[in-house]
């Protein structure tokens, strides 16, 4: 099963590239900074469930 938001760019900079795993409160996923030009730049961003902003 594919995740679709792989390839999914956040912010405008930041370009989902794979699920690394999943937990109570959201996805994290390896991404790159796309706004870096040809500086590769991988880092890793968790994706908050919605219930997390819930108070």
């Amino acid at each position: 099963m594919s995740d679709p938001n792989i390839g999914r760019l956040l912010g405008k900079r930041y370009q989902l590239q794979e699920l690394i795993g999943t937990g109570a409160m959201g996805r994290v996923y390896r991404a790159k900074d796309i706004l870096l030009g040809g500086v590769p730049r991988l880092l890793t961003l968790l994706v908050l469930r919605h219930h997390c902003f819930i108070q």
